[in-house]
């Protein structure tokens, strides 16, 4: 029993150590309330989770960790403050980017920063003509077009095409021997006239 227990266990550790450690900065507010950026920002993260490629790194801890720098350090925490400590918390991509409203269009603009080397990487920019709270469903996009980003870049869930036989099968045409069916239909026939004389002979007896 202990042993199967193991194997679950080890299956969810292995599990989740694919998963790619990714944080979702505040996206910035253009022309909407901040409040609705937040809501925006929560429903990307969620989005995210769902595509199950991705471990999402707490921004609450972020924030903190954020914070905790700039009292001990006496200043504010810029874009390479906050990729020392994406380093140091093991978050290998950042999502920063905007979401806002121009004229009669709602806009969610997505930049993919690499940790490792502080270079932006891929970027989405996804359009919608109505109310604000309908920009919730472009996140489903936004969050596949970065999901399948970033499996290219880490070859995951390739799958090697399966080799296709080029010799076909012929069907077996070949006509089964006429003495074949003759020799069944002589033994099906001897067994009948066996089962007869033994039935007489149980009558007569």
């Amino acid at each position: 029993m202990a042993k199967y227990v193991f194997f679950f266990l080890f299956m969810i550790v292995n599990t989740h150590a694919n998963l790619i450690n990714i944080a979702v900065n505040s996206l910035q507010p253009q022309n909407i309330k901040s409040e609705e950026a937040e809501v925006v920002t929560d429903r990307l993260a969620h989005e995210l989770i769902r595509t199950k490629t991705f471990r999402i790194i707490e921004r609450n801890k972020l924030e903190l960790a954020m914070q905790e720098h700039t009292i001990q350090s006496s200043g504010l925490c810029g874009e390479d403050c906050q990729l020392e400590l994406g380093k140091v918390m093991g978050v290998q991509y950042f999502v920063l980017g905007s979401v806002g409203k121009i004229g009669i269009f709602n806009t969610i603009n997505i930049r993919i920063m690499e940790v490792q080397s502080g270079e932006i990487i891929h970027t989405v920019n996804v359009e919608h003509h109505g109310p604000i709270g309908e920009l919730l469903f472009k996140t489903q996009e936004v969050a596949s077009d970065i999901n399948n980003f970033i499996q290219e870049k880490h070859n995951l869930n390739i799958k090697e095409p399966e080799l296709v036989s080029n010799t076909k099968e012929t069907p077996d045409t070949d006509p089964k021997p006429e003495t074949d069916i003759d020799l069944k239909k002589i033994a099906i026939i001897g067994l009948s006239v066996v089962l007869g004389i033994f039935t007489l002979l149980l009558i007569a007896s």
